[in-house]
C-alpha cells in the first residue's frame, strides 16, 4: 500500500486482517456503524460527535452544567506516546473492539505488538456517582494535570499522539496542552479511537493526520 493510500476499512465485522503487503485494515466496526455512517448528510461527523460528547467547556457554561470526561494515556515506546478520550464510564463491551483498532493502527505506523498495549486511564469525577458539576472545573483540571504530569514524568517523546478533538479544549483549558508540547517534539490531535468506531468516514483524516508518525520516529 503506498504512503498516500489510507487504510482500508472492511466490512462490519469485529476482525482485522493483514493485507499482503503488510498494512493493516484499521477497523473492527460494531455492527451499529454502518447506519452511523449516514451521518453527515445534514451535518458533518465531527459535528454530530461534538453534540453527544458530555464535556462541556465554555466560559459562560450554566452552573449546573455536568463536566464529565475520560482519557486513557498509553507509553507505547520512549518515543511515543498516545491518549486516547474515551466515553466516561463506557461499557466494557466495547474495550476489545477500540483495543483491537489500537493494534491495527500502531502496526500500520510500524509499531508491532504481540498483544494490546496497557493503558492507564483516568475519569472525572472520580466515582460515578461524585459531583459532576461545572462549579468543580478547576478542581478537575488540576486533577488532570498532575495525572499527566505523573504519567509523562521526565520523560521527553518525539510524538504524542491524542486521539479525540474534544480533548484539545479541554487540555488548553487545563494547562495540560503546554504540559504535552514540553513533553514531545510532535504532538497531534486527531478523532477519538471512539468515533472511528461510530463513525467510519472519518478514516481517512485520521490517516492523514497521523501517517507521518514513522518518519517521525526515526
Amino acid at each position: 500500500m503506498s504512503d498516500q493510500e489510507a487504510p482500508v476499512l472492511s466490512e462490519p465485522k469485529a476482525t482485522i486482517s493483514e493485507l499482503q503487503d503488510g498494512s493493516i485494515e484499521l477497523l473492527a466496526i460494531a455492527p451499529e456503524a454502518k447506519e452511523q455512517e449516514t451521518i453527515g448528510t445534514s451535518q458533518k461527523p465531527q459535528e454530530a460527535i461534538a453534540q453527544n460528547q458530555e464535556v462541556e467547556l465554555n466560559d459562560d457554561v450554566d452552573k449546573d452544567t455536568e463536566l464529565r470526561f475520560s482519557v486513557q494515556f498509553y507509553r507505547i515506546s520512549e518515543k511515543l506516546a498516545i491518549i486516547n478520550e474515551v466515553p466516561f464510564l463506557r461499557s466494557s463491551s466495547n474495550e476489545q473492539d477500540l483495543n483491537k483498532l489500537l493494534t491495527a493502527i500502531l502496526r500500520a505506523l510500524g509499531q508491532e505488538f504481540g498483544e494490546s498495549p496497557n493503558s492507564v486511564r483516568f475519569n472525572w469525577p472520580l466515582g460515578a456517582d461524585d459531583d459532576a458539576s461545572s462549579r468543580r472545573a478547576s478542581e478537575a483540571f488540576q486533577a488532570l494535570s498532575g495525572f499527566m504530569r505523573k504519567r509523562l514524568g521526565s520523560d521527553s517523546y518525539k510524538v504524542i499522539l491524542v486521539f479525540g478533538n474534544q480533548c484539545e479544549e479541554l487540555f488548553d483549558k487545563s494547562g495540560v496542552g503546554d504540559l504535552l508540547t514540553e513533553s514531545s517534539e510532535r504532538l497531534i490531535h486527531t478523532h477519538s479511537l471512539d468515533a472511528i468506531l461510530r463513525v467510519p468516514s472519518l478514516k481517512r483524516s485520521v490517516w492523514d493526520s497521523i501517517r507521518v508518525i514513522p518518519a517521525l520516529l526515526n
